[in-house]
């Protein structure tokens, strides 16, 4: 009943899903139907990237990226050629895309793929550090219909390696030396040398300081500026004013500044965040100070020898009174006035007090000699520099003026002169026909042969009949300086040349015309047999070189075949004069033949074959070394070789080397054998006499000596009657020695069964036992050994040969033997888990019957 319970409710849900599913695609359909062109649509193409693939990681900005990719049309119709668009961007957001490269994609069939396009981009120097994104946009124009336009954009993240990297690449400071307590004006300029942008803010402070060295400990000079981004490789200048601290050491100091200040950036490098620059300060030691204020004139222009009228104001704005001093008044090119300027002339005048001011107007006459024109009208105080100021640099100041004089010396100034380097150019002057507006009347040459821009048809060649013949033809004449100029772009006669051409103009083309040809190398012709040849001009062109002789290769016949002035010089050849197939063999070697007077020499350097030499070397160039090499040997003295039994030897060469003496016999002592032993020439001789050699001999009663006579030793001298002996002295008996106590036995020990050998008995190899206790004690043998270990209740452990090779027994005092307990065991442990399985089994079944 349970179960058909639980059958009827699954069937209802079964029913109601599939009811759910059938509703769901009647709306679909009815949609699809209410949507107006939806089966038009679905006839457009559909472009979008099937592929494509970019490096994992990139430095940064500059760095070239390859994006290779492919674009499918799935649509049902053939797309146009379209653009890809690709983008960098912080984010996978396509907002605040950054335009890298565009790539034309060309028109696709339904269902057809681009193929593998490559485009390579340059990432921009707003780029970040980390993971950052490249976008691509198909269509950006937005030129094709297509059915789904959503998937023509997509995106790729990589990673950007390089970091950003703050310096200071300059820092300057005006000017080089101060006061303390002067002021100064300081110049940088920021750079981020990395390869990502900078994109939160950081400072930059400004110190000064005794070293170059620049910490945040150094004097802050109360100037610091703030930057929100850079982007990579950017630079930042600006400039600030500062004065130097009061209390700042005479001496050459530093000025330095100091880039992300607070590390707030993460950088490449931080070590080169700070930059110095020198600043040699003064000691404030009260001077006076005098200040070329203002100057100012009446009339800004003048005529050399004319007086002008200069006001001018001097102040003092020193720590201490300013002595008399001199002022001097200067015409310079330059508004920069110097001592080297014209001078206008000097004055005298009294000091002026602290904060003190002078104000005057005073006529300075302009020399005659002067040069006219614009220029500058300043003074000078104190020129001579024989105050010592404060600030030696501001004691000069300049307007402009405008000198007029009559350079030319036609009573005309230069302000109205049209040419004051030229007396016959001036206002009123007459007209020459030179070519210039002699009266400055803006006319040139009027009155004269011709007037500018007039031109006519000219012909120069001589004779005048050549005109018009071959290239010949007119020219053009213009005006120049009212007379008429030369002819130009007229062709007149020419020396004939071979080009098809009526060159000279006399009705014939290349005619007559040799001319010298030589093809070796520059410089040889005329040397040795070299000489020029000649070439014919036919139908326009040089026919081949006709006669010359050129260079050839050096040969030894007392010619100079090359020509360049020496005969067979440095000719040499090869060599060899041995036997064919040992050239180049062992020791064998080519030499040289030297070309003399036209002949070859003699070969000179050759090595030829030798015999061969016991010396590790192929003396005869047959490819082998000390081959076969052996010679007789005798290291006895010279006198004795080959006398009696001395014989030779031999020696065999090895490795370069000959070897010991084998088989030798020199000179021994002589032996009663019939035989010249010590190869003296002499048989059975003493050494050095003709007497036969003896040797001692004994008798029962004496000694004598017997000689070798035919081989054999005779007539021994000894006595063979024997003299009575005296009694001998008793000799004293030496004292017994004492017996030899015996070593004491050790106790008799149970005797133990003796230990097998591997001749006795060899078990197969069995793995290393596992410890076995018995009630009595406990036996360890060691790994591959039989052994019998006796426990300390008399039990043993043995191995035999009859048993398992991993059972063993252990055999008790009883005389009681037991299987290893490990078998048992096992067992034991299978049958409980059968026992565990068969009641889970019935347990089980129990359960389902209650179900049914």
């Amino acid at each position: 009943m349970r179960m058909y319970i639980i059958r009827m409710r699954l069937y209802l849900v079964d029913s109601i899903i599939n009811r759910v599913k059938l509703y769901i695609l009647l709306c679909f359909a009815t949609l699809l139907l209410c949507i107006p062109g939806t089966a038009q649509a679905s006839n457009l193409p559909d472009l979008q990237i099937s592929s494509w693939t970019l490096p994992k990681s990139a430095r940064g900005y500059g760095s070239p990226v390859s994006i290779l990719f492919e674009v499918e049309n799935t649509g049902k119709t053939a797309s146009s050629g379209v653009f890809v668009d690709f983008y960098y961007s912080d984010k996978a957001s396509s907002s605040k895309k950054i335009f890298m490269a565009r790539q034309f994609v060309n028109s696709l069939k339904a269902g057809a793929k681009s193929g593998t396009q490559k485009v390579t981009v340059v990432l921009p120097a707003e780029i970040l550090f980390g993971q950052r994104y490249i976008h691509y946009h198909i269509d950006p124009l937005q030129q094709l219909a297509e059915v789904d336009k959503k998937n023509n954009t997509g995106y790729k993240p990589f990673q950007v390696t390089g970091k950003p990297n703050l310096q200071v690449l300059f820092l300057g400071v005006t000017p080089k030396t101060q006061l303390q307590g002067g002021k100064i004006t300081v110049a940088f300029r920021a750079y981020n040398a990395g390869y990502s942008r900078v994109d939160s803010k950081f400072q930059t402070r400004f110190y000064f300081s005794d070293d170059p060295i620049i910490t945040t400990s150094d004097t802050y000079l109360q100037k610091e500026i703030e930057t929100l981004n850079m982007n990579a490789q950017h630079v930042i200048f600006g400039t600030f004013s500062t004065t130097v601290p009061t209390k700042a050491p005479p001496g050459t100091r530093y000025i330095g500044s100091f880039i992300d200040v607070n590390k707030s950036i993460t950088e490449t490098d931080e070590t080169d965040n700070t930059q110095v620059t020198p600043l040699t300060v003064l000691k404030n030691v009260p001077k006076p100070d005098l200040v070329a204020a203002a100057i100012s004139l009446k009339t800004k222009i003048g005529k050399a020898g004319d007086k002008v009228a200069v006001t001018i104001t001097v102040k003092s704005q020193g720590t201490l009174k300013a002595p008399p001093y001199i002022l001097a008044v200067y015409f310079s090119t330059d508004p920069f006035i110097t001592v080297k300027d014209v001078s206008l002339g000097t004055a005298s005048f009294p000091g002026l007090l602290i904060s003190g001011s002078y104000t005057g107007t005073h006529n300075v006459t302009l020399p005659k000699s002067m040069k006219g024109g614009k220029g500058y009208l300043g003074f000078f105080v104190d020129p001579d520099n024989k105050i010592s100021e404060l600030d030696e640099k501001n004691n000069t100041i300049a307007t402009e003026f405008t000198v007029l004089i009559d350079k030319d010396g036609d009573g005309v100034t230069n302000d109205k002169d049209c040419d004051d380097n030229d007396k016959t150019v001036y206002p009123g002057a007459k007209e020459i026909c030179d070519g210039k507006d002699n009266d400055c009347d803006k006319d040139v040459d009027e009155g004269c042969p011709c007037q500018k821009g007039q031109t006519r048809t000219c012909y120069t060649g001589v004779p005048k009949s050549t005109e018009g013949v071959g290239p010949c033809r007119q020219g053009v004449q213009g005006c120049v300086k009212g007379n008429w100029g030369p002819c130009l772009g007229e062709v007149i006669p020419q020396s004939e040349i071979c080009d098809g051409k009526d060159n000279d103009c006399d009705g014939k083309t290349d005619e007559n015309l040799f001319r010298e040809c030589y093809s070796g190398t520059p410089g040889t012709a005329g040397k040795g047999p070299c000489r020029k040849g000649f070439q014919e001009c036919k139908n326009a062109a040089w026919n081949a070189c006709q006669g010359e002789i050129v260079p050839a290769k050096e040969i030894c016949d007392g010619k100079d075949n090359n020509c360049d002035g020496k005969v067979d010089e440095s000719l040499t050849r090869l060599c060899y004069s041995g036997p064919p197939n040992t050239d180049g063999t062992g020791v064998c070697a080519q030499g040289n033949q030297p070309c003399t007077a036209g002949k070859w020499g003699s070969c000179q350097g050759e090595i030829l074959p030798t015999a061969e030499q016991c010396d590790g070397k192929d003396n005869d160039c047959n490819g082998q070394v000390d081959e076969n090499l052996s010679r007789t040997c005798y290291s006895g003295n010279a006198n004795t070789q080959s006398v009696g039994t001395c014989t030779d030897g031999k020696q065999t060469c090895s490795s370069g080397k000959w070897g010991t003496c084998v088989g030798e016999i020199t000179p021994k002592s002589e032996v009663c054998d019939g035989k010249d032993n010590d190869c003296d020439g002499k048989i059975d001789n003493q050494k050095g006499k003709q007497d036969a050699i003896t040797r001692p001999c004994v008798s029962k009663c004496a000694k004598g000596i017997e000689t070798c006579t035919n081989t054999k030793w005779q007539g021994c001298t000894a006595s063979t009657q024997c003299e009575p002996k005296p009694e001998p002295l008793p000799e004293p008996k030496p004292e017994p020695l004492p017996e030899p106590q015996p070593e004491p036995q050790p106790e008799p020990q149970k005797e133990k069964e003796p230990e097998p050998t591997l001749e006795e008995a060899t078990p197969e190899p069995t793995p290393e036992p596992t410890d076995i206790t018995s009630d009595a004690g406990q036996g360890e043998p060691s790994s591959g050994e039989l052994t019998v270990q006796e426990s300390t209740a008399g039990e043993s452990i043995t191995e035999s040969n009859d048993l398992d090779p991993f059972e063993f027994r252990v055999t008790g005092g009883c005389g009681c033997t037991s299987q290893n307990p490990s078998s048992e065991l096992s067992f034991a442990l299978l049958f409980l888990l059968g026992l565990l399985f068969f009641q889970k089994l019935s347990h089980h079944r129990e359960n389902k019957g209650g179900d049914a």
